[in-house]
């Protein structure tokens, strides 16, 4: 038994229920928009004060990188380089577990001194596509501990685990 007589009825239905549904969450969405707005708009104006717009600026970047810090931050950033450096490493690995001869494996299995440049040099290059400075001395020296640490792991796979 269908619900609607014709298609005419159908649409109707859908219009009226479409309209109320506007209706109800125009009011929500209208309001955080007009919030938005007004929040823009005093941002601007107080960014643009002479005497107050220097102490302004300073202030929001404060908050705001604090803000970011303890949303994101440092753990969010360390999981990131961490994955990076451990793919950087289980690729070395794997492309050294191919046959001599096999495609994509340029030369024989190294010493872990080799996988661990190779693995840094393809840390590098992740660290950089994903926006990371591979030349900051911090996330450098963080990169190579996880290398070391991941290469050792590999090469000395745990007896009990």
């Amino acid at each position: 038994q269908p619900r609607h007589g014709s298609w005419r009825d159908l649409a109707a239905a859908f219009t009226g229920a479409f309209r109320r549904d506007l209706s109800s969450s125009f009011l929500t969405v209208a309001t955080y928009a007009a919030s938005a707005l007004l929040l823009l708009v005093l941002h601007f104006i107080l960014s643009r004060i002479p005497w107050l717009g220097k102490k302004y600026q300073r202030w929001f970047t404060l908050i705001w990188t604090r803000l970011i810090h303890d949303v994101k931050g440092r753990d969010f950033a360390y999981d990131v380089i961490r994955d990076l450096a451990r793919t950087a490493a289980v690729s070395v690995e794997q492309s050294s577990r191919r046959p001599p001869g096999a495609a994509g494996s340029p030369e024989p299995p190294g010493q872990p001194e080799i996988k661990k440049s190779r693995a840094m040099a393809i840390a590098r290059d992740l660290l950089a596509f994903r926006g990371f400075d591979p030349d900051d001395p911090e996330t450098e020296r963080m990169v190579s501990d996880l290398v070391e640490e991941t290469v050792y792991r590999l090469n000395h796979p745990d007896p009990a685990g």
